[in-house]
Formats: structure tokens, sequence, C-alpha cells
């Protein structure tokens, strides 16, 4: 009885630390203009969601040190965010838009 209670715990852990996509659109309020766009940005989630699943494993068997977690950049891609942190504007498909000036 105990090990069912155990694993039964411990199911609804791993199921609470992954992040939907839908929990993560309205955690950060996310609109997309498009399905299109929607349907892109959840590609871009998912595959950053896998990057972090597979960080915190590596963590977990002591090859590195630190964990991650999704955040609000959850649905941008490596060169995205990079470009908005560095100040730089995209222009590439589902790059960041210019600022209105």
């Amino acid at each position: 009885m105990m090990k069912v209670a155990v694993l039964l715990l411990c199911g609804l852990v791993l199921a609470a630390a992954n992040t939907s996509w839908e929990e993560f659109k309205a955690e950060y309020d996310k609109k997309y203009k498009s399905t299109e766009e929607e349907s892109y940005r959840k590609k871009v989630f998912e595959e950053n969601l896998q990057h972090i699943e597979d960080n915190n494993k590596k963590y977990e068997r002591g090859e590195i040190s630190f964990t991650m977690k999704i955040n609000k950049l959850g649905d941008l891609t490596e060169d995205e965010v990079s470009a908005m942190m560095n100040g730089r504007r995209g222009t590439q498909r589902g790059a960041l838009r210019p600022r209105d000036e």
C-alpha cells in the first residue's frame, strides 16, 4: 500500500514539473496572431522544454551543476533571445519584430 502511495505521489510531482503548452500560454498570457504562428511557437516551446528536461537529467546524474525551468521566453528560439538581450533586431521568420519608434 505504501509503495502505491509513493508511486502515485511521484507521478503527480512529475506531472506538475512538466509544463504543458496551454499552461505556459495561460501563465504568461501568450497570444498569437494566427494558427500558423501559434503552431510554430508551440514547436519551439516543445524543443525548449526537451532541452530543459535533458539538462535536468544531466543534473540528476551529477554531470552538471545547474537546473533549468521554463520561463516567459519559452516560445522563443535561442537566436531570438540572444537578439533581444543584445538589442539586435531580427529579420528571419519567427524573429522579433522591430519596435515602433
